[in-house]
C-alpha cells in the first residue's frame, strides 16, 4: 500500500467520524419514534445495497460500472432528498438522517477495511465477508487514483 491510499483511509476515516459525531450530536434532540423509524429506514436501505450488492458479485457481473454507481448513489441522494422535513417520506427529517447515518458507517467501514469500491456497499460486503465490487464514482476525481471493481487498476 502506497502512501495515497493511507491518506485516503485517513480521509475517510476523518469524515466518517465527523459525519456519525455530527449525527449523534443531532439525534439526542429527537423522540424515540423518530429514531425507530429512522433506524427502520437504515435497515430498508441496507437491505437494498446487499441486494445490489448480490447482484453486482453473483449474477449481473457486468454492472460493476459507472451506470450501477450512479443508481447505488441516487438512491441515497433521493431518500436524503426525499426524506427531509416536509418531504414525502415521513416528512420530519427520518431521510436525511438516514441517509447520514448509512453514509458514515459505510465510510467508517470503507476505512477500517480498506475497500476501493463503492463505499455504499461497504456494509452489505461485510455482511457477506467479501470486498465492495462496485466501481467508485469519486475516488479518481478527488485522489487522481482509478478504482474500480474492488481493486487498483493501472492507467
Amino acid at each position: 500500500m502506497g502512501t495515497g491510499s493511507t491518506h485516503r483511509g485517513a480521509l475517510r476515516l476523518v469524515l466518517s467520524l465527523v459525519l456519525i459525531v455530527v449525527l449523534l450530536y443531532t439525534s439526542w434532540r429527537v423522540d424515540a419514534r423518530f429514531l425507530f423509524r429512522t433506524t427502520l429506514l437504515v435497515i430498508g436501505l441496507i437491505a437494498v445495497y446487499s441486494f445490489i450488492h448480490l447482484l453486482v458479485t453473483c449474477w449481473f457481473l457486468g454492472l460493476r460500472s459507472w451506470p450501477a454507481a450512479v443508481v447505488a448513489n441516487a438512491l441515497l441522494v433521493a431518500v436524503y432528498l426525499v426524506g427531509g422535513p416536509s418531504g414525502l417520506l415521513l416528512g420530519r427529517g427520518e431521510g436525511e438522517l438516514a441517509a447520514g447515518a448509512l453514509l458514515g458507517v459505510s465510510l467508517l467501514l470503507a476505512a477500517v477495511r480498506g475497500d476501493a469500491g463503492c463505499k455504499l456497499t461497504s456494509i452489505p460486503a461485510a455482511l457477506f465477508g467479501k470486498r465492495s465490487l462496485l466501481a467508485c464514482m469519486y475516488s479518481h476525481r478527488l485522489t487522481g487514483s482509478s478504482e474500480s471493481c474492488g481493486g487498483t487498476r493501472k492507467t
